[in-house]
């Protein structure tokens, strides 16, 4: 008896409905998992990591040079110059392909004893430039893969924490199927135990007759595995304890979620990939077989302040020079233009152009490729007598001169293929897993349907026994049979809808 209220007890422990929700279980859950800290900071790095190799700052730099003395007429007397200085600054070039640079410089202040160490000419300058590039292209040269990485990072991420928290739901619709289990087999021992010892007290059963110690055989292997389920059920909440860091207890509640499945025609990031290397594919041979150039165009603009001696302003100049770059394949052209305009305007005098001068230069080269005479002889022992095929290899290789460009384009183009292929097999993987899901869904539905309607019957019984107790109509064990199916069935529905939360994950992970 001892143990049978011990047993009871237990139970009821075991049984006993928290009064957390499942959201507050699984928030309690990353809150304290080890694994789940491991997969923040594994995120964290490698923010870190993308943020560190898309940093572009500023240049700056500043130097002191040519600072000297120089012991002049037998020592008699000393030259020194102070350091110039040197202040220069560039911009990171934008993805636009502009950048901007300046210039600052103070040239060296000469010093002579002779002069009674007054200070000799020098000059002050400030120089900004801005330079552009422009790709020109005949074949689209778009960027497909761009943003493609931290988009596939921060999937990867979404999904980890999508999938801990589907197997957090596993192990905890395991622990509530047990509850119910012991539930269920806690009134079937106790429904077999009374019936037994009902009927030995009335006589139905004789004490020691085979069916007494058949039907007392029956209620032990109940209460066997009865003990059975609870030692197991005790071991999985220690091991979700120590799994999740959190204590569990069997949750009251869990939220509906939508399981409207929308399947993408553009698929998810995997078929996007595999799109995009297809895409990356086809721009390489329309860059092999394609004509591209580039044109960059700079500009400066240079103002100098010049001081005669002691410092005394003496004129201004101003500098501009204005350049550009175009290169081809073969050819690169370079033209710049340099001008300047010396003005003082303390003078009244005409301005002065400084002399204009406009610079070009050019360059063209080719290196033609060919086969070599070795890999002829090669092609000759690879086809051995096969005279016909290697006639019409040579001839596909323009009679030993083939540019090994042609060979060059039909490996990209049997890598474009390769994508192709990959692309097409990775859509119909992501339409095969939609329609399992799906599957899985509808199927899912249906028997919640179903178990909505056995729940509103076992609600409506239970209402009925009561009443029927009420007027003596109905015994204490039918009523207990009643409120142990609604018990059951609400533990069911937590367990329906915590199972809708993993479709609904699944649902997500799938379209990421």
């Amino acid at each position: 008896m001892k143990k049978t209220v011990l047993l009871i007890v237990i139970l009821c422990i075991c049984l006993s409905i928290g009064a957390k929700s499942v959201e507050d279980l699984y928030k309690s859950a990353t809150d304290t998992s080890a694994q789940m800290f491991s997969l923040r900071t594994t995120r964290y790095n490698e923010f870190l990591d993308a943020a560190m190799g898309v940093v572009r700052g500023p240049s700056w730099s500043i130097g002191l040079n040519n600072a000297g003395a120089t012991a002049v007429n037998d020592f008699s007397g000393v030259e020194y110059s102070l350091p110039s200085l040197e202040v220069s600054y560039s911009s990171p070039e934008t993805d636009n392909k502009l950048s901007f640079e300046s210039r600052l410089n103070v040239g060296n202040i000469g010093f002579k004893s002779e002069n009674d160490f007054k200070a000799e000419p020098f000059s002050v300058s400030l120089r900004g430039g801005v330079s552009k590039t422009f790709d020109i292209k005949s074949w689209d040269a778009t960027d497909y893969s761009k943003g493609l990485s931290d988009k596939v990072r921060t999937n990867t991420y979404e999904t980890s924490i999508l999938e801990f928290q589907n197997g957090f739901l596993d192990d905890c619709i395991a622990l509530v199927k047990e509850s119910v289990k012991m539930q269920d087999l806690s009134v079937q021992w106790s429904a077999a135990d009374n019936k037994f010892r009902n009927d030995i007290a009335t006589g139905v059963l004789k004490e020691e007759s085979p069916d007494a110690i058949k039907r007392e055989g029956e209620v032990e292997v109940i209460l066997k595995d009865l003990n059975l389920t609870v030692e197991s059920y005790m071991k999985g909440v220690s091991s979700f304890n120590d799994k999740y860091g959190t204590e569990f207890e069997i949750p009251d509640s869990c939220e509906d979620y939508d399981l409207t499945f929308n399947i993408r025609e553009e698929g998810n990031t995997d078929v996007l990939s595999k799109y995009i290397e297809y895409r990356t594919a086809i721009q390489k041979v329309d860059e092999k077989v394609g004509k591209s150039s580039t044109l960059t165009l700079r500009s400066s603009l240079e103002p100098e302040v010049s001081f005669a001696k002691e410092i005394k302003y003496e004129t201004t100049k101003l500098k501009w020079d204005l350049s550009a770059g175009y290169s081809t394949k073969n050819l690169s052209v370079d033209v710049s233009l340099n001008a300047g305009y010396n003005f003082d305007p303390t003078e009244k005098g005409a301005k002065k152009w400084n002399d204009p001068s406009i610079t070009v230069s050019g360059t063209w080269s080719n290196t033609p490729q060919v086969i070599p005479e070795y890999e002829i002889e090669r092609l000759k022992k690879i086809y051995g007598n096969n005279t016909a095929d290697y006639q019409r290899v040579l001839r596909d290789l323009t009679n030993k001169a083939l540019v090994r460009e042609m060979i060059e384009i039909e490996q990209l183009e049997y890598a474009v293929t390769q994508a192709q292929t990959e692309w097409i097999n990775a859509g119909t993987e992501y339409s095969k897993k939609c329609a399992d899901l799906q599957t899985q869904i509808d199927a899912h539905l249906k028997n919640v349907e179903l178990f909505k309607i056995k729940y509103e019957s076992d609600k409506k019984v239970l209402e009925k026994k009561e009443s029927l107790f009420k007027e003596g109509k109905a015994t204490q064990e039918e009523c207990v049979d009643a409120l142990a199916a609604v018990k059951r069935d609400e533990l069911e529905e937590i367990i329906f809808k915590m199972q809708g939360l993993i479709l609904h994950n699944k649902i997500e992970i799938l379209n990421k």
